[in-house]
């Protein structure tokens, strides 16, 4: 392999680990809400609406997530 084909590759396995971090990030974010969202009309039963939101707001950072990390594995093969 020559030099510039490693360093070809370097720069993409440097730009797709970028990419799996960002939805890693918007995936753990997404749970956490989910979880918050769950556990905050049980602890504070006026809560309720709040909850509900933040559950939809991870639910919809999870999907952000789940769906940039097929886009790029999708990209990859």
């Amino acid at each position: 392999m020559s030099g510039l084909d490693q360093k070809n590759l370097f720069e993409e396995v440097k730009r797709h680990r970028y990419s799996a971090l960002i939805d890693g990030v918007f995936m753990g974010v997404g749970f956490v809400f989910i979880v918050l969202g769950i556990m905050l009309p049980i602890i504070l039963s006026d809560q309720v609406i709040n909850g509900l939101l933040t559950i939809i707001g991870g639910i919809l950072a999870a999907v952000i997530g789940g769906t940039m990390e097929v886009y790029h594995w999708a990209r990859l093969h």
